[in-house]
């Protein structure tokens, strides 16, 4: 089953959380920020190989139809479905406050 983890806020980032497949070999986190949300993919390969990306989110439909896209969604319909409703959730929390 995938697993989901919430980690402390780094930088502006606020409530993080992330989501990983049953393998631990892809995970991806959500932060919400004043723009959007940020996700941050971690695919993990054979050995020490590991490729990782980052993208801001500014709507939901901008990631849903990434979503659809993402081989994730046949390799582990699970976890693909747990990452949309992170993004929701992540999607709903008001921004961090400026901590100027």
């Amino acid at each position: 089953m995938p697993s989901r983890t919430h980690s402390k806020p780094s930088g502006h980032a606020h409530d993080q959380t992330e989501v990983s497949d049953r393998s631990g070999r892809w995970c991806m986190r959500f932060a919400r920020l004043h723009a959007g949300v940020v996700t941050g993919t971690l695919q993990r390969g054979s050995g020490n190989a590991s490729t990782q990306s980052w993208r801001l989110f500014k709507t939901r439909d901008e990631f849903r139809a990434c979503a659809e896209q993402d081989q994730m969604r046949f390799l582990d319909p699970l976890a693909h479905i747990q990452a949309m409703a992170e993004f929701d959730h992540a999607f709903d929390r008001p921004a961090p406050s400026d901590a100027r």
